[in-house]
């Protein structure tokens, strides 16, 4: 699926604001000194590539992967994913688990755009961002300590692939 006009222009204007940032592997590699816990989509023509920039920029080699379709999307309670599909309930419960099972206090929630789970429930790049996001509190609600929730960004460009920090914490943000 290609990335539209739009949403390259979402994307810079996101980045002209701070919206989202160029990724620090320091960040990164400070707060995930016993490995880190990785939600993101099992998206057979973009995982490998965003696990290979995760091992480029942290120090370990402890990467537990929570890989669904959709990503955090299907850990989030609101998200329009239909019936037969939804499984927010267990997945939070097993991401509960894995951080217990394998004492990995860091979580990295790494959307991606395009992404086919957001299109086929109508979800625009917009959509995709504000749920990742608000999934950080929900986790923060359940225990996680906020700190060592990361959202990102990564973004098939179709020439290039590009993965961010997404620092906005408010819809205006978003929805600019």
């Amino acid at each position: 699926m290609a990335i539209s006009t739009e949403d390259r222009g979402i994307i810079s204007s996101w980045r002209k604001t701070g919206v989202i940032t160029e990724v620090d592997g320091q960040k990164l590699i400070n707060v995930s000194p016993h490995g880190v816990i990785i939600v993101m989509c099992g998206d057979a023509d973009r995982a490998l590539e965003m696990l290979d920039f995760l091992k480029l920029k942290i120090n370990t080699r402890r990467f537990h992967l929570r890989a669904e379709d959709g990503g955090p999307l299907r850990y989030h309670p609101s998200v329009p994913i239909p019936p037969k599909l939804r499984m927010d309930k267990q997945l939070l419960a097993g991401l509960h688990g894995s951080r217990g099972l394998k004492k990995i206090p860091t979580l990295i929630l790494m959307a991606h755009w395009p992404c086919g789970m957001a299109a086929q429930i109508k979800l625009g790049i917009r959509d995709t961002v504000w749920y990742t996001i608000q999934l950080v509190q929900i986790l923060s609600d359940l225990g996680w300590d906020k700190k060592r929730i990361i959202p990102m960004l990564h973004v098939d460009y179709s020439t290039r692939m590009r993965t961010y920090f997404i620092e906005a914490k408010s819809p205006g943000q978003i929805y600019q």
